[in-house]
């Protein structure tokens, strides 16, 4: 990845970072959400599964959005000794032609 105009391909990076892990979280709230609904539409349980389901929801969105932010950032200090690994050659080149 090449740095265009600053620093914005880390800010779209960042970016991504951002509402991917916003995604994770909802999904998964979503996905037990959903799975509380069938069960009081079709299986004719109360209205309070609704309650362990947003909580669990939440708990396995929060726990699966860090897991991605930290291996994210991860992923994000790799690129950036990549980009300082190839400046330092850069400037190596630059000095051994003068």
């Amino acid at each position: 990845m090449r740095q265009v105009k600053g620093h914005t391909v880390s800010f779209i990076y960042a970016l991504n970072i951002v509402l991917q892990s916003i995604f994770t979280l909802l999904l998964s709230a979503g996905f037990f959400v959903g799975i509380a609904y069938l069960l009081v539409a079709r299986a004719g349980v109360g209205g309070w599964v609704y309650i362990p389901a947003v909580i669990l929801g939440l708990g396995l969105g929060i726990f699966s959005m860090m897991t991605f932010v930290y291996r994210a950032m991860i992923g994000l200090e790799r690129l950036e000794m990549q980009r300082e690994r190839e400046s330092k050659k850069e400037k190596e080149g630059k000095d051994g032609e003068a």
